[in-house]
């Protein structure tokens, strides 16, 4: 089915975006900001900026500084992991491209279902944890929460999973040799 591999370059571009899209929101007194992954892989500066810009100011205040370098400094152990988290996007692009050259039938469609799942999973747990875990209430009391890039990474596992299982229910016919 041509379909499904459509849903699933849909899935993984959707994916590709939500690296871009606020991951976490922070309002906490008189700092108000929306950070990306990218801003999260990208360091200090990134994230002093989107903390600063968001009310106009070219400096932040002593305590709002010490609280940006101590984040960035806490998420430097996890910035791999953060990218490990977006891999799945690019993974479900890889399986589009690879199906518009060759034959999208249940091998790559099993592939996409397999690798749908593991994302909105991944990211189902992260939504899970960041309303329930003690850590997330601590957050939230903060003013901390879960941005749009995790619902969006949620519904890109399942547009890929859709999609392989369109691809296993109805495999694109093999073209032939002419």
């Amino acid at each position: 089915m041509k379909i499904a591999k459509l849903i699933v370059l849909i899935a993984g571009l959707a994916g590709i975006a939500g690296f871009f899209v606020p991951v976490i929101a922070v309002d906490h007194g008189t700092i108000h900001a929306e950070l990306s992954a990218f801003q999260l892989v990208e360091g200090m500066d990134a994230i002093q900026a989107a903390a600063g810009v968001a009310r106009g100011r070219n400096e932040l205040p002593p305590e709002a500084r010490e609280a940006v370098v101590s984040i960035d400094e806490n998420l430097a152990r996890y910035r791999i992991a953060i990218l490990g988290f977006f891999a799945p996007a690019l993974l479900l692009v890889a399986l589009a491209v690879l199906g518009a050259f060759t034959h999208f039938g249940r091998v790559l469609g099993f592939v996409a279902m397999l690798v749908g799942l593991a994302a909105a999973a991944g990211w189902g747990l992260l939504a899970h944890a960041a309303t329930t875990d003690e850590v997330a209430r601590t957050a939230q009391k903060h003013g901390a929460r879960a941005g749009l890039a995790v619902w969006v990474m949620i519904g890109s596992g399942a547009l890929g999973f859709l999609g392989g299982l369109f691809a296993l229910v109805k495999p694109e016919p093999r073209r032939r040799a002419e």
